[in-house]
């Protein structure tokens, strides 16, 4: 796989409402953050800073929390693409199939340096 290739489409109660809190942290942010008070300020913005980071931590590129930005539409299955070029060595995907966030789908194995 290549970095940047779709891997698989996944859907998560968790991912789901973890959009929703940062549309409207976004929201709160845009409308509290010209607040006079520093911390309504600052605290606007922290919860939207942090929420994005929680979406981060999901694999969501950026190109997607864009997407999310400007469309203000939450996606109910999100694709998760290759962080790296390298060979699937170990593929535990199959459709319609339950996981939990410590579960291993898939390992890439980076096949860009080798020694002798």
């Amino acid at each position: 796989v290549k970095k940047g290739d779709p891997l698989l489409s996944i859907y998560s109660p968790d991912l789901v409402s973890t959009q929703q809190e940062y549309l409207l942290g976004l929201k709160s942010k845009n409308v509290l953050g010209q607040s006079e008070f520093s911390e309504i300020s600052e605290g606007a913005k922290s919860l939207a800073e942090a929420t994005r980071r929680r979406l981060k931590l999901w694999d969501i590129t950026e190109g997607q929390i864009k997407e999310l930005e400007r469309t203000g539409k939450v996606k109910k299955s999100l694709i998760i693409y290759s962080p790296i070029t390298g060979h699937v060595s170990f593929k535990n995907a199959f459709e319609n199939m339950y996981v939990e966030p410590n579960t291993r789908i898939f390992t890439i194995a980076d096949h860009s340096t080798a020694w002798v």
